[in-house]
């Protein structure tokens, strides 16, 4: 109990100062898109119609409640090969050199086989 005029002081929790666990990794894959820019290199002769092939594994954190790759996560590894196509055709050099976009306005997806947990892929 309080004395009259006496002011309450908030008082900090050490659990008050815990943040809550990012996904930061999981949500943007920035570590996989490094991997894919470091593993691809510019391939003389390779062209904008060319088929680019990159392989991937269905993670914990890729799939969903039933065991299989998410429909949104397999976008990103869409997109993932897709940067690995520009740097081996040499657009991704032109894209920074002119400070242009990069950008999909619109995709059309046939899924032709689920792919479950741990499973290797890859992506044409």
């Amino acid at each position: 109990m309080r004395a009259a005029g006496e002011r309450q002081v908030a008082v900090a929790s050490p659990l008050d100062r815990v943040r809550p666990r990012s996904d930061f990794g999981q949500m943007y894959p920035y570590i996989r898109l490094g991997l894919v820019l470091l593993r691809t290199r510019r391939v003389r002769g390779k062209s904008l119609l060319d088929t680019a092939i990159s392989h991937h594994r269905a993670w914990p954190w890729d799939t969903d409640m039933f065991g299989e790759l998410n429909n949104g996560r397999i976008l990103t590894q869409f997109e993932l090969g897709r940067w690995g196509l520009a740097v081996e055709i040499g657009l991704l050099q032109e894209i920074r050199r002119r400070r242009a976009a990069f950008a999909v306005p619109g995709v059309s997806v046939r899924y032709r086989r689920r792919i479950p947990l741990w499973a290797r892929y890859r992506v044409e």
